[in-house]
């Protein structure tokens, strides 16, 4: 059986690039929800420590590494247009960083903590592509690997912190339920399509898995935890 590819016929197949095309439009969906919240709610629930990384390594696959022709256009737009709206989110972190920290010395100095936040994430993403992890004879398509390893390696610190957040946060923020079902749904998808790419590496697959138990648990901890605070 021949894989229908689309754009070109060296491609991802259509197999790959549909789920991830619909985890791209779930996670551009989470980021434009947090847009408006931030603005009327005036807080962003996704931490500095973790919209940095977003946004750094948004900023290398979208418009600094290299682009691959073997990997769809989709997917390298779908990164480019996460880095924009993610951006606003940054500028709104910083802006109401006083409804997220508590502790004044991070507060009187979060602008050079942000930056150097970028500084460490920039060298973390930079050095497992530089390393080339995830390259074997197994995979398919060895740049989507590379991009996918240092993502899910930053989406696991993200569903961890996002519990700590909740939990830390929860009586005082507005935690949004649709954010945390299309954050869920987003990296499923991106799931589905590394393994139709990649089936047989499994320390890529139990990374996703392991996104996935942490983004269910977090649905969970809302249900029999409720935010007591209304949008």
């Amino acid at each position: 059986m021949h894989s229908l590819h689309i754009f070109s016929p060296n491609g991802l197949p259509l197999n790959v690039v549909l789920p991830a095309l619909i985890g791209n439009i779930a996670w551009i969906a989470v980021y434009i929800i947090l847009i408006f919240h931030a603005r009327k709610n005036q807080f962003i629930e996704i931490p500095i420590f973790i919209i940095t990384g977003d946004l750094v390594w948004e900023g290398l696959y979208g418009f600094v590494f290299p682009y691959d022709p073997t990997l769809n256009p989709i997917i390298q737009w779908g990164v480019r247009i996460w880095f924009l709206i993610d951006c606003v989110n940054m500028y709104f972190a910083v802006k109401y960083a006083k409804n997220e920290i508590s502790t004044p010395l991070i507060l009187q100095y979060i602008k050079p903590i942000t930056l150097a936040l970028m500084i460490f994430w920039g060298v973390f993403v930079w050095v497992i592509a530089d390393a080339g992890m995830g390259e074997t004879a197994m995979t398919t398509n060895d740049d989507l690997i590379r991009e996918a390893m240092s993502a899910y390696l930053l989406n696991i610190v993200i569903s961890i912190i996002y519990l700590y957040q909740y939990l830390r946060l929860y009586n005082q923020r507005v935690f949004l339920p649709s954010v945390a079902w299309l954050k869920m749904l987003g990296t499923a998808f991106t799931t589905v399509a590394v393994f139709f790419n990649a089936p047989f590496n499994l320390f890529l697959f139990t990374m996703g898995v392991l996104v996935f138990v942490g983004d269910i648990a977090y649905l969970i901890l809302l249900k029999i935890l409720p935010n007591k605070i209304q949008s």
